[in-house]
């Protein structure tokens, strides 16, 4: 992942440079990456020498977020947005266990019902455009956990029942019922597109993740899946 980020780096610190003039200055971005999985040797850093030929050498570092450290709390106090989708990441390990035993699961659907009930009183509170947000935010939290869960029918269904009856009408969708009111021909189009554009900008600030293919499985629409595939290079 270091090698990765470095060359994501360059390239960008490259591009910027070249909007210059000699003599060019390359300055790299400040990045970080962001694991959803805490793994057994998880650090806080991600490092690598670069050795000049003059023998000048630099450490290349970059920092470590790691989604399972963050509590509910956290996330919404730092507004951490793009952490909520994958919090029930967390509970993988006990999805098993959960599936066999209620009492297992109320501490994950819990803090389900917090988050839905936040994002709904966020996206009620405030302007149309903004909305589209958390509403969108509330759907890629539900689709994600439906991925993750479609081993566990009895797990899948709670939590789908309380997410379900958070979860507010997409703006996409509103779009697409208002062009049918309105005998516009175009309404499934306007509407599609503009809920692609937003899921597509989400994903972008997601890509530095190094797991966005996760977030990308779990959206429903092959179509989708294809053309952010595509755009972002994953293979």
């Amino acid at each position: 992942m270091a090698i990765r980020m470095f060359e994501y780096d360059f390239a960008i610190a490259l591009e910027e440079a070249r909007k210059g003039k000699s003599p060019y200055h390359v300055r790299f971005p400040l990045s970080a990456v962001i694991y959803l999985r805490q793994g057994a040797n998880a650090t806080d850093t991600l490092s690598l020498e670069v050795e000049f030929p003059d023998q000048q050498s630099v450490t290349y570092k970059v920092p470590v977020l790691h989604v399972q450290q963050y509590s509910l709390k956290e996330i919404f106090e730092k507004d951490l947005w793009l952490f909520l989708p994958f919090y029930i990441m967390r509970y993988e390990k006990q999805f098993r266990a959960m599936e066999k035993d209620s009492g297992k699961r109320e501490a994950m659907l819990s803090e389900l019902r917090q988050m839905t009930e936040k994002l709904a009183g966020y996206a009620k509170s405030i302007e149309q455009d903004s909305t589209c947000t958390y509403t969108d935010l509330m759907q890629l939290t539900k689709r994600i956990a439906d991925y993750m869960l479609k081993e566990h029918p009895t797990t899948k269904k709670e939590a789908n029942h309380i997410m379900g009856g958070k979860i507010l009408e997409l703006h996409s969708e509103k779009i697409f019922k208002k062009g049918r009111r309105s005998g516009l021909i175009d309404g499934r189009t306007k509407g599609r597109a503009e809920g692609e554009g937003r899921l597509s900008r989400l994903m972008s600030l997601l890509l530095k993740s190094g797991k966005t293919e996760e977030a990308i499985a779990a959206t429903e629409s092959e179509e989708i899946r294809k053309a952010l595939y595509e755009k972002y290079g994953i293979v």
